[in-house]
């Protein structure tokens, strides 16, 4: 979008509009008409990321794509939301990577070669308002869509390819459906201090921890009207339990559980545990040359004292 701006000397309001439009119109339109030319069976199973937000799901992600060689959408792809096989094709974002420096803002990574949850290109197959998707909620017809464009993405980077998009968490049963290959890798944290994190960005994000931030599980409407430190682990807790209970469903061996805390203390040896369960669906990954920190320090979110108490107090009934 800045680049269309700067590049054609456009208000930055009009380069949105006009790249949004040329996404959903056009390249959409391509990605569908070139991925119906391709064959229906997937040949790597798609990977995703999930978990309550503020898990440490971005830093683990990151881990991820420096250790080994996957395809994942980056920020350049995001651009270009309609069709990333095509932006793939034609720019070679991956070829632009610089080595990750673990850093992130509310889960955006700086830099166009970055890896992005990439909202935009889920919400060409899934609806906004509400966040929640059941099975019979989703669209049967952009399912079918989703599932050519997945494919097409796994036929161009021709490896296996990992997603990080925390709503996914919520689209669990439509996901399934469409792509019964995919598995799971689901983040978690230490409840109080995700519940803690979480009330920090509201209040960077909105100057208050009483405006509603991030994923939004589907008794959200009755959540908004607790407290805001009951609202966070409720948050948390929800989140979790969605996907605990879709995992029974779907099958709990299609899901990996990472603990944040572990991750950060011994960064190989879980990278080790991911490895041999992906190994076991069939996704033998290849390293790359990249050396990762064997430890990240395990941050722990400050925040007033008497608000940490009312975490604690209300995280422990749970």
């Amino acid at each position: 979008m800045t680049i269309l701006a700067k590049n054609f000397f456009l208000p930055k309001h009009l380069a949105s509009y006009i790249l949004s439009k040329f996404n959903t119109h056009i390249l959409h339109y391509l990605d569908i008409t070139l991925a119906s030319k391709s064959t229906c069976q997937m040949k790597y199973p798609p990977v995703f990321i999930i978990g309550a937000p503020r898990s440490g799901s971005t830093l683990f992600y990151q881990a991820v794509i420096e250790r080994y060689d996957l395809g994942y959408l980056t920020n350049l792809h995001c651009l270009f939301f309609g069709s990333p096989s095509l932006a793939e094709k034609l720019l070679f974002p991956a070829k632009w990577r610089q080595p990750m420096t673990f850093n992130s803002v509310h889960g955006v990574v700086s830099g166009l070669a970055s890896p992005s949850e990439c909202g935009a290109y889920w919400y060409r197959f899934f609806q906004r308002k509400p966040q929640y998707v059941s099975g019979k909620d989703a669209d049967s017809h952009k399912m079918e869509e989703l599932r050519l464009s997945l494919n097409m993405l796994s036929e161009t980077f021709n490896k296996p390819f990992i997603f990080k998009n925390m709503n996914c968490a919520l689209r669990l049963q439509p996901l399934s459906r469409v792509v019964p290959e995919a598995i799971f890798l689901v983040t978690h944290r230490d409840i109080v201090d995700n519940a803690i994190s979480l009330l920090n960005v509201r209040e960077r994000v909105f100057g208050s921890y009483k405006q509603w931030w991030s994923m939004e599980p589907p008794q959200v409407e009755r959540l908004k009207k607790l407290p805001a430190h009951e609202q966070v682990v409720e948050q948390i807790v929800q989140i979790n339990e969605l996907i605990a209970e879709n995992a029974t469903i779907i099958g709990n061996h299609k899901f990996f559980h990472i603990q944040h805390e572990e991750f950060c203390s011994d960064v190989y040896g879980v990278l080790s545990k991911v490895e041999r369960f992906l190994s076991s669906h069939g996704i033998q990954l290849k390293c790359r040359d990249a050396i990762l920190p064997k430890k990240f320090t395990i941050s722990k979110p400050d925040i007033s004292t008497s608000i940490k108490e009312k975490i604690m107090d209300y995280a422990a009934q749970k």
